[in-house]
């Protein structure tokens, strides 16, 4: 549940940046690190790449956030599903 959270607020942070809805951004970074913060712990253990990664993203300026950052984000979340007990079918791989 917290890793399919934080995948949907990675995305709209992207979203809300490209709309340049700053509020709303803002909001939705909040809450994609909160629920981030609930896996976390499992993330950094197994990748502290992945952690860094994941961290950078949700605690970035309005300015640095892109499609990129957010794809590398999900990518980085997902290097570690192994240790958050996720098979390749629970995965979200795209925002498409």
């Amino acid at each position: 549940m917290f890793y399919l959270a934080t995948v949907r607020y990675i995305g709209r942070v992207a979203d809300d940046s490209a709309a340049g809805d700053r509020d709303a951004r803002g909001t939705h970074q909040v809450e994609a690190l909160a629920f981030y913060q609930s896996i976390q712990p499992e993330v950094a253990n197994a990748d502290p790449a992945a952690d860094e990664t994941i961290m950078a993203y949700v605690t970035a300026d309005p300015g640095d956030i892109t499609i990129t950052s957010r794809d590398a984000a999900l990518a980085a979340l997902n290097r570690v599903s192994s240790a958050l007990l996720l098979t390749r079918s629970d995965l979200v791989t795209s925002y498409r």
